[in-house]
């Protein structure tokens, strides 16, 4: 199975990466305020300064999203951001599952592990502010992908213990 990798499409990233900066720059305005009024004489307040922490912290969970990317090999799943990275081999996914907006529209795609844990993938995604016209036969793909590993395992495992048969 050749690898592939799926990322968000240039206008989704473009307006995670707007969203970002605007962040950025929402953090470095609150900084200058709170410089500005302790160097005036002021009491130093938490609320601007606060507001400046919250603003950073959005903007760096914007760009870790911006550049997330979901790669799809023969060991398994990468859900790929640049600050964490987790793979989830095919013997642990149990499914795929459509996470629905507000309006009924597939929005994002969901990886279901053996154990019942949930992981939202990186990408390919929908959203009011930028739309995957090819989401559902991204989906398909995924799906397709599972069922051929699941025939990968079985069939090695049928072999494996004819094997062992053979040994005996």
């Amino acid at each position: 199975m050749e690898p592939f990798v799926l990322v968000l499409r240039r206008g989704q990233r473009r307006r995670l990466l707007a969203c970002a900066s605007g962040c950025v720059l929402a953090a470095a305005v609150c900084a200058v305020l709170s410089f500005l009024h302790v160097f005036n004489g002021g009491r130093s307040q938490f609320t601007v300064p606060l507001l400046g922490v919250v603003a950073l912290v959005n903007a760096v969970v914007l760009g870790d999203s911006a550049f997330g990317r979901t790669v799809v090999s023969d060991v398994g799943i990468t859900l790929w951001r640049p600050l964490r990275r987790r793979t989830v081999g095919w013997g642990d996914v149990d499914s795929f599952e459509d996470r629905e907006s507000g309006d009924g529209d597939v929005s994002r795609v969901v990886l279901v592990t053996r154990s019942g844990s949930r992981r939202a993938l990186p990408a390919p995604m929908n959203a009011s502010w930028g739309r995957d016209d090819d989401l559902g036969a991204r989906v398909r793909d995924l799906r397709a992908r599972l069922e051929f590993s699941r025939s990968e395992i079985v069939e090695g495992r049928g072999m494996a213990s004819s094997r062992t048969r053979l040994v005996r």
